[in-house]
Protein backbone atom coordinates (compact mmCIF):
# COMPACT_ATOMS: atom_id res chain seq x y z
CA UNK A 1 0.00 0.00 0.00
CA UNK A 2 1.43 3.43 -0.91
CA UNK A 3 2.40 5.82 1.86
CA UNK A 4 2.60 9.62 1.76
CA UNK A 5 5.70 11.04 0.11
CA UNK A 6 4.88 14.58 1.25
CA UNK A 7 3.28 16.06 4.34
CA UNK A 8 2.03 19.56 5.08
CA UNK A 9 3.11 19.74 8.71
CA UNK A 10 1.96 23.18 9.83
CA UNK A 11 1.61 25.74 11.15
CA UNK A 12 -1.86 26.23 12.58
CA UNK A 13 -3.75 29.39 11.50
CA UNK A 14 -1.23 29.99 8.72
CA UNK A 15 -3.30 29.35 5.61
CA UNK A 16 -2.78 25.59 5.45
CA UNK A 17 -6.45 24.91 4.66
CA UNK A 18 -6.40 27.22 1.64
CA UNK A 19 -3.01 25.82 0.61
CA UNK A 20 -4.33 22.26 0.87
CA UNK A 21 -7.46 23.18 -1.09
CA UNK A 22 -5.40 24.55 -3.95
CA UNK A 23 -2.82 21.78 -4.00
CA UNK A 24 -5.39 18.98 -4.13
CA UNK A 25 -6.67 20.40 -7.44
CA UNK A 26 -3.45 19.33 -9.15
CA UNK A 27 -4.08 16.21 -11.28
CA UNK A 28 -0.77 14.66 -10.19
CA UNK A 29 -1.47 15.06 -6.48
CA UNK A 30 -3.30 12.52 -4.35
CA UNK A 31 -4.47 13.99 -1.06
CA UNK A 32 -5.71 12.04 1.93
CA UNK A 33 -9.54 12.19 2.06
CA UNK A 34 -9.12 13.26 5.67
CA UNK A 35 -7.27 16.48 6.34
CA UNK A 36 -5.34 16.33 9.61
CA UNK A 37 -5.39 12.62 10.45
CA UNK A 38 -2.63 13.45 13.00
CA UNK A 39 -1.55 9.82 12.85
CA UNK A 40 2.11 10.45 13.68
CA UNK A 41 1.11 12.15 16.95
CA UNK A 42 -1.51 9.90 18.47
CA UNK A 43 0.15 6.52 18.87
CA UNK A 44 -0.71 5.12 22.32
CA UNK A 45 -3.03 8.06 23.03
CA UNK A 46 -5.62 6.68 25.50
CA UNK A 47 -8.22 9.31 24.57
CA UNK A 48 -8.16 8.60 20.82
CA UNK A 49 -10.70 5.73 20.71
CA UNK A 50 -13.56 7.93 21.84
CA UNK A 51 -13.07 10.04 18.73
CA UNK A 52 -12.78 7.14 16.30
CA UNK A 53 -16.55 6.82 15.78
CA UNK A 54 -16.41 10.15 13.96
CA UNK A 55 -14.50 8.46 11.12
CA UNK A 56 -17.67 6.55 10.18
CA UNK A 57 -19.40 9.81 9.34
CA UNK A 58 -19.12 11.69 6.03
CA UNK A 59 -16.05 13.92 6.06
CA UNK A 60 -18.20 17.09 6.21
CA UNK A 61 -19.80 15.89 9.44
CA UNK A 62 -16.70 14.79 11.31
CA UNK A 63 -15.83 16.74 14.42
CA UNK A 64 -12.41 15.10 14.62
CA UNK A 65 -10.34 13.40 11.95
CA UNK A 66 -7.92 11.57 14.21
CA UNK A 67 -6.60 8.29 12.81
CA UNK A 68 -4.77 6.03 15.22
CA UNK A 69 -4.95 2.60 13.59
CA UNK A 70 -2.08 1.95 11.11
CA UNK A 71 -4.34 0.06 8.70
CA UNK A 72 -6.82 2.93 8.62
CA UNK A 73 -3.96 5.32 7.97
CA UNK A 74 -2.73 3.17 5.08
CA UNK A 75 -6.25 3.06 3.67
CA UNK A 76 -6.25 6.84 3.41
CA UNK A 77 -3.90 6.42 0.46
CA UNK A 78 -5.72 3.58 -1.24
CA UNK A 79 -5.92 4.21 -4.98
CA UNK A 80 -2.93 6.54 -5.06
CA UNK A 81 -0.57 4.13 -6.81
CA UNK A 82 -0.45 6.09 -10.07
CA UNK A 83 0.13 9.52 -8.46
CA UNK A 84 3.68 10.91 -8.20
CA UNK A 85 2.73 13.11 -5.24
CA UNK A 86 0.86 11.50 -2.33
CA UNK A 87 0.25 13.50 0.80
CA UNK A 88 -1.59 14.45 3.93
CA UNK A 89 -1.77 17.59 6.05
CA UNK A 90 -1.69 17.67 9.84
CA UNK A 91 -0.90 21.13 11.16
CA UNK A 92 0.11 20.10 14.66
CA UNK A 93 3.02 17.96 13.44
CA UNK A 94 5.29 21.01 13.48
CA UNK A 95 4.91 21.61 17.20
CA UNK A 96 4.67 18.05 18.52
CA UNK A 97 8.12 17.11 19.92
CA UNK A 98 8.23 13.46 18.81
CA UNK A 99 6.78 13.64 15.29
CA UNK A 100 10.01 14.52 13.44
CA UNK A 101 11.81 11.45 14.76
CA UNK A 102 8.83 9.17 14.08
CA UNK A 103 8.58 10.41 10.51
CA UNK A 104 12.32 9.89 10.00
CA UNK A 105 12.04 6.31 11.28
CA UNK A 106 9.02 5.39 9.16
CA UNK A 107 9.09 7.77 6.15
CA UNK A 108 12.77 8.71 5.75
CA UNK A 109 12.37 10.10 2.22
CA UNK A 110 9.19 12.11 2.85
CA UNK A 111 9.09 15.78 1.82
CA UNK A 112 7.84 18.28 4.38
CA UNK A 113 6.03 21.56 3.78
CA UNK A 114 5.62 24.26 6.41
CA UNK A 115 3.79 27.59 6.23
CA UNK A 116 4.86 30.05 8.91
CA UNK A 117 2.92 33.09 10.06
CA UNK A 118 4.10 35.93 12.26
CA UNK A 119 3.81 34.17 15.64
CA UNK A 120 2.20 37.22 17.22
CA UNK A 121 -0.55 37.26 14.58
CA UNK A 122 -0.84 33.49 14.62
CA UNK A 123 -1.45 33.46 18.38
CA UNK A 124 -4.08 36.18 18.12
CA UNK A 125 -5.86 34.44 15.24
CA UNK A 126 -5.83 31.19 17.18
CA UNK A 127 -7.29 32.95 20.20
CA UNK A 128 -10.02 34.61 18.11
CA UNK A 129 -11.00 31.20 16.77
CA UNK A 130 -11.67 30.09 20.33
CA UNK A 131 -13.51 33.30 21.12
CA UNK A 132 -15.88 32.60 18.23
CA UNK A 133 -16.44 29.10 19.59
CA UNK A 134 -17.18 30.46 23.05
CA UNK A 135 -14.11 28.82 24.59
CA UNK A 136 -12.38 32.12 25.39
CA UNK A 137 -13.32 35.74 25.95
CA UNK A 138 -11.70 38.89 24.58
CA UNK A 139 -12.14 40.42 28.01
CA UNK A 140 -9.48 38.07 29.44
CA UNK A 141 -7.11 37.80 26.47
CA UNK A 142 -4.24 39.52 28.31
CA UNK A 143 -4.11 36.59 30.72
CA UNK A 144 -5.49 33.70 28.70
CA UNK A 145 -3.29 34.02 25.62
CA UNK A 146 -0.25 33.12 27.75
CA UNK A 147 -1.78 29.98 29.23
CA UNK A 148 -0.07 26.66 28.55
CA UNK A 149 -1.53 23.21 29.10
CA UNK A 150 -0.02 19.75 28.97
CA UNK A 151 -1.57 17.03 26.81
CA UNK A 152 -0.89 13.43 27.70
CA UNK A 153 -0.23 10.98 24.88
CA UNK A 154 0.35 7.64 26.55
CA UNK A 155 3.65 8.00 28.38
CA UNK A 156 4.51 11.29 26.61
CA UNK A 157 3.32 14.80 27.35
CA UNK A 158 3.24 17.88 25.13
CA UNK A 159 3.03 21.49 26.21
CA UNK A 160 0.53 23.35 24.02
CA UNK A 161 -0.96 26.84 23.89
CA UNK A 162 -1.36 29.96 21.78
CA UNK A 163 2.20 31.12 22.43
CA UNK A 164 4.12 27.78 22.33
CA UNK A 165 2.73 27.00 18.87
CA UNK A 166 4.60 30.05 17.54
CA UNK A 167 8.09 29.02 18.63
CA UNK A 168 9.07 27.94 15.13
CA UNK A 169 12.85 27.88 15.56
CA UNK A 170 12.59 25.38 18.37
CA UNK A 171 10.10 23.29 16.39
CA UNK A 172 11.87 23.33 13.01
CA UNK A 173 15.26 22.58 14.52
CA UNK A 174 13.96 19.08 15.26
CA UNK A 175 13.05 18.58 11.60
CA UNK A 176 16.40 19.84 10.34
CA UNK A 177 18.01 17.39 12.73
CA UNK A 178 16.29 14.41 11.11
CA UNK A 179 15.83 15.52 7.49
CA UNK A 180 17.95 17.14 4.81
CA UNK A 181 17.23 20.69 3.69
CA UNK A 182 16.27 19.30 0.29
CA UNK A 183 13.34 17.53 1.95
CA UNK A 184 12.01 20.66 3.64
CA UNK A 185 10.10 23.52 2.01
CA UNK A 186 9.15 26.57 4.04
CA UNK A 187 6.74 29.30 2.96
CA UNK A 188 5.70 32.45 4.75
CA UNK A 189 2.00 33.12 5.21
CA UNK A 190 2.28 36.62 3.79
CA UNK A 191 3.93 35.29 0.63
CA UNK A 192 1.12 32.80 0.13
CA UNK A 193 -1.55 35.47 0.63
CA UNK A 194 0.20 37.85 -1.75
CA UNK A 195 0.87 35.39 -4.57
CA UNK A 196 -0.69 31.93 -4.03
CA UNK A 197 -0.06 30.82 -7.62
CA UNK A 198 3.66 31.47 -7.25
CA UNK A 199 3.68 29.42 -4.05
CA UNK A 200 1.82 26.61 -5.82
CA UNK A 201 4.38 26.65 -8.63
CA UNK A 202 7.26 26.41 -6.14
CA UNK A 203 5.42 23.59 -4.38
CA UNK A 204 5.02 21.68 -7.64
CA UNK A 205 8.72 22.02 -8.38
CA UNK A 206 9.51 20.84 -4.87
CA UNK A 207 7.27 17.79 -5.30
CA UNK A 208 8.60 17.03 -8.77
CA UNK A 209 5.28 17.45 -10.59
CA UNK A 210 4.07 19.66 -13.44
CA UNK A 211 4.57 23.27 -12.36
CA UNK A 212 2.54 24.72 -15.26
CA UNK A 213 -0.80 23.67 -13.78
CA UNK A 214 -2.65 26.59 -12.17
CA UNK A 215 -5.04 25.88 -9.32
CA UNK A 216 -8.08 28.03 -8.75
CA UNK A 217 -7.49 30.42 -5.90
CA UNK A 218 -9.98 30.38 -3.09
CA UNK A 219 -8.47 32.70 -0.52
CA UNK A 220 -11.06 34.50 1.57
CA UNK A 221 -10.48 37.60 3.65
CA UNK A 222 -12.50 37.57 6.85
CA UNK A 223 -14.05 41.01 6.75
CA UNK A 224 -16.75 40.11 9.26
CA UNK A 225 -16.53 38.43 12.61
CA UNK A 226 -19.25 36.37 14.27
CA UNK A 227 -19.41 35.56 17.96
CA UNK A 228 -21.98 33.15 19.36
CA UNK A 229 -24.37 34.61 21.92
CA UNK A 230 -24.27 33.16 25.40
CA UNK A 231 -27.60 31.39 25.68
CA UNK A 232 -28.91 27.87 26.14
CA UNK A 233 -28.57 27.01 22.46
CA UNK A 234 -24.99 28.27 22.45
CA UNK A 235 -23.95 25.71 25.06
CA UNK A 236 -24.91 22.97 22.64
CA UNK A 237 -23.57 24.69 19.55
CA UNK A 238 -20.15 25.27 21.10
CA UNK A 239 -19.87 21.51 21.47
CA UNK A 240 -20.57 21.01 17.79
CA UNK A 241 -19.56 23.88 15.49
CA UNK A 242 -20.59 21.76 12.49
CA UNK A 243 -24.19 22.03 13.66
CA UNK A 244 -23.83 25.81 13.87
CA UNK A 245 -22.62 25.98 10.27
CA UNK A 246 -25.50 23.79 9.10
CA UNK A 247 -28.10 25.89 10.92
CA UNK A 248 -26.74 29.17 9.61
CA UNK A 249 -26.52 27.83 6.06
CA UNK A 250 -30.05 26.42 6.02
CA UNK A 251 -31.70 29.16 8.07
CA UNK A 252 -29.69 32.37 7.50
CA UNK A 253 -32.30 34.50 9.26
CA UNK A 254 -31.84 32.40 12.38
CA UNK A 255 -28.16 33.40 12.54
CA UNK A 256 -29.00 36.73 14.13
CA UNK A 257 -30.49 34.90 17.11
CA UNK A 258 -27.48 32.69 17.77
CA UNK A 259 -24.54 34.86 16.78
CA UNK A 260 -23.51 38.48 16.60
CA UNK A 261 -21.85 39.88 13.48
CA UNK A 262 -19.30 42.55 14.21
CA UNK A 263 -16.02 44.00 13.01
CA UNK A 264 -13.09 41.68 13.49
CA UNK A 265 -11.17 42.66 16.64
CA UNK A 266 -7.63 44.00 16.39
CA UNK A 267 -4.69 43.07 18.54
CA UNK A 268 -4.13 45.56 21.34
CA UNK A 269 -0.90 47.55 20.95
CA UNK A 270 0.39 46.66 24.42
CA UNK A 271 -0.28 42.97 24.00
CA UNK A 272 1.19 43.10 20.49
CA UNK A 273 4.38 44.59 21.89
CA UNK A 274 4.55 42.01 24.67
CA UNK A 275 4.12 39.13 22.23
CA UNK A 276 6.71 40.55 19.85
CA UNK A 277 9.23 40.87 22.66
CA UNK A 278 8.51 37.31 23.75
CA UNK A 279 9.04 35.89 20.26
CA UNK A 280 11.96 38.15 19.29
CA UNK A 281 14.78 35.74 20.14
CA UNK A 282 13.08 32.79 18.47
CA UNK A 283 12.37 34.89 15.36
CA UNK A 284 16.00 36.00 15.14
CA UNK A 285 17.20 32.41 15.36
CA UNK A 286 14.58 31.29 12.86
CA UNK A 287 15.69 33.92 10.37
CA UNK A 288 19.17 32.40 10.34
CA UNK A 289 17.89 28.83 10.25
CA UNK A 290 15.69 29.31 7.17
CA UNK A 291 17.76 32.12 5.61
CA UNK A 292 14.84 34.57 5.41
CA UNK A 293 14.59 38.20 6.42
CA UNK A 294 11.97 38.29 9.18
CA UNK A 295 12.50 41.90 10.25
CA UNK A 296 8.83 42.68 9.59
CA UNK A 297 7.81 40.19 12.29
CA UNK A 298 9.78 42.19 14.85
CA UNK A 299 8.09 45.50 14.11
Amino acid sequence: MPQPNFIIAGAQKAGTTAFWSMLKQHPQVFCSPIKEPTYWIVKDWPEAPRYMKNLNLPESQRRFSIVEDPHKYENLFKGSESYPAIGEASITYISCPWVAERLRNHLPTVKLIFILRNPRERAFSHYLMHVKKGIRSLATIDQDIWKVESRLFGSQSWEVGYVPFGLYYEQLTRYFQYFTREQIKIFLYEDFCKNPLKVMKETALFLGINSDFESKTNLEVNLSYRVSKKNILNNFIDENSILLRKIVKKYPKLAKFIEVKQEKPKLDDNLSKALTEYFAHDITQLSTLINRDLTAWLQ
